[in-house]
């Protein structure tokens, strides 16, 4: 017999854990898609604040209200795990992009293709890029740009209003356009001081 969410959420609610591990797997890769991304694709950082998230989700059903949206309280869950972790004194985040796919296990150039290997590359670029923005930008935008989440939904995930929401992903998008230009005014500016240095050498 199959059964809806709705029906679901009602036994989790009522401290049914196998119902709420079912609820969990309906969402489960964009829930894990998430966490990676605010964590700035570093995979076991996002799995700890998954998990945690999680267990806290699971506590906290006996209290979820039915007529708000599932999936909305589970990011917001999520979002605010992430928040208490960079918060904390005693935490030292290296916000660094594993290089793994999506079962953990690490990429090796010899195993996979060019065309792999130029997504990892850009992959790795764009969390590094939204890595470096506060963390109030990274959210807006991982939620709109990485995500596609629809803004009211987002908005009502980070509990701002729409405005804000919208200001938040204009200044995320804006920040990051900046950052690229930063970059490769570096290496030009690298790869300039190396043709002059061989220039200089050759003399």
């Amino acid at each position: 017999m199959n059964i809806t969410e709705k029906e679901l959420i009602t036994l989790a609610s009522k401290g049914d854990k196998r119902a709420f591990c079912d609820l969990i797997s309906l969402h489960r890769s964009k829930l894990r898609s998430f966490a990676v991304s605010i964590c700035g694709g570093n995979i076991h950082l996002a799995d700890d604040i998954l998990q945690e998230a999680l267990i806290k989700a699971y506590i906290a059903m006996k209290n979820y209200e039915i007529r708000s949206s599932f999936t909305t309280w589970l990011w917001r869950i999520i979002k605010n795990e992430f928040i208490n972790y960079i918060r904390d004194p005693e935490t030292k985040i290296e916000m660094i992009s594993d290089s793994e796919d999506n079962t953990g296990v690490t990429l090796r150039s010899d195993e996979c293709s060019e065309s792999e290997m130029i997504r990892e590359d850009v992959k790795k670029e764009v969390h590094q890029l939204i890595n470096a923005l506060p963390v109030k930008l990274k959210m807006a935008i991982v939620l709109i740009d990485i995500q596609e989440m629809p803004y009211e939904e987002a908005a009502r995930i980070l509990e701002i209003s729409l405005t804000a929401m919208k200001s938040r992903v204009f200044k995320g998008r804006k920040r990051m356009a900046e950052i690229m230009n930063e970059k490769k005014e570096m290496k030009q500016l690298s790869s300039g001081n190396l043709r002059q240095n061989g220039v200089k050498g050759d003399r």
